[in-house]
């Protein structure tokens, strides 16, 4: 679609829309309107409208997205504050609010290539594709640690798995598997692992269906730009695989979960203990660095990729930089899980809902030319729908 006048003229509001582009938002006034300049200048003739959910933002945003859709007539448009329920309760108001028949989630702090929406469209035409996943560039090449990390975390873990990676960043589904199969964002996920979850639920149900990758649907997105920072993130994620196993995945059975549970332990434990006994238990020592060499082992797709992204970042040195991280990683994940499984399996109650959230405020783009520029709806009136059915 071509950007157009104010008043939204060129809009075809009889026509059917095809893709729904949400944008879920919270206190991104930094970086909301490059995303969305990037969504109106999409290169494609398909029909789309971009949804974009203010998650109860407290800085710019909301003003930033009102003034942005009334500049860009042209592409259809809604805006929809909600009160703030966290990243999964937004997909799902999302959801809830868009007209396509494929919804497209993208990140607020991420920009699109111009050719996302048609790429990432196109693997639908198989009729046994759900799921989509495109692929996720790094957004800022001028920070040395968030391209260093984008190479040897991110693109790694995305070659070393089995199946398509899926990342919320860059996702597309049918709507069908949220209104037929009753299928959403679980809202304990308020920061990451939503997607995760939902493709764990799905899949696991439907497992004929299919999820492909759209390697040339590409939304450039930012990564951490400090160490601890990611650090934290792998630790809370290894949390998130602990709930997902545990409460989600429905194949996997208790046996498993606490095998899991003692290898992650060991592992985390081998080197102190080599470290400690290296001098009066040289045998002992031995077995706890073989232990742990066989959990790093079980790994070593990840982590040889991890070091050919950091040969391809810094050059030879940067393998070594990545062994280190990686590694360094791979026990902070370890450690989340290791604090979080054994709450779960005593019984922690977790709230597995799928909520939509309670709007303060909405824009459309049928409110161009008019008074108002929001139109006000009650919290009790948008949570009536309740979870997507």
């Amino acid at each position: 679609m071509n950007r157009s006048s104010m008043d939204g003229s060129s809009i075809d509001r009889s026509r059917k829309i095809l893709i729904s582009a949400v944008v879920c938002a919270f206190n991104e006034e930094e970086h909301l309107s490059s995303c969305l300049d990037s969504l109106a200048a999409q290169k494609t003739r398909l029909s789309y409208e971009v949804i974009i959910i203010d998650d109860g933002s407290t800085d710019g945003t909301r003003t930033i997205a009102v003034d942005w859709a009334r500049r860009n007539g042209g592409v259809a448009v809604r805006h929809f504050q909600i009160v703030h329920g966290g990243l999964s309760v937004a997909r799902n108001t999302g959801v809830d609010k868009s007209r396509g028949e494929i919804v497209a989630f993208v990140d607020a702090d991420a920009r699109a290539e111009p050719t996302w929406l048609e790429n990432i469209a196109g693997p639908f035409s198989d009729p046994a594709v759900d799921i989509v996943a495109g692929r996720v560039s790094n957004l800022d090449d001028d920070r040395r640690f968030a391209r260093f990390i984008h190479k040897v975390h991110f693109e790694a873990a995305m070659r070393a798995m089995k199946d398509s990676g899926l990342t919320g960043a860059n996702m597309a589904f049918r709507r069908h598997i949220f209104e037929a199969e009753g299928i959403g964002f679980f809202d304990y996920f308020d920061r990451r692992g939503d997607e995760t979850s939902l493709r764990v639920r799905y899949f696991g149900r439907n497992p004929s269906r299919k999820l492909m990758s759209a390697p040339d649907a590409v939304v450039h997105n930012q990564h951490p730009d400090r160490f601890f920072t990611w650090l934290s993130q792998q630790s809370y994620e290894g949390a998130m695989t602990a709930v997902i196993e545990s409460r989600i995945d429905e194949h996997i059975k208790r046996a498993e979960i606490v095998a899991k549970l003692l290898v992650r332990s060991g592992a985390l434990a081998a080197l102190p203990i080599a470290l400690l006994a290296a001098q009066d238990l040289p045998l002992l020592a031995v077995l706890a660095l073989t232990f742990w060499g066989g959990r790093m082992a079980f790994r070593a797709r990840y982590i040889l990729g991890s070091m050919r992204g950091g040969v391809e970042s810094e050059g030879p040195l940067g393998a070594i930089a990545a062994l280190g991280a990686v590694l360094t990683g791979t026990m902070a994940r370890d450690f989340g899980y290791l604090r979080a499984v054994p709450l779960l399996l005593l019984g922690k109650k977790i709230d597995m809902g799928q909520s939509v959230g309670s709007v303060v405020t909405s824009w459309d783009d049928g409110m161009l030319g008019g008074g108002d520029e929001s139109g006000e709806i009650s919290g009790d009136e948008a949570g009536a729908k309740g979870a997507p059915e």
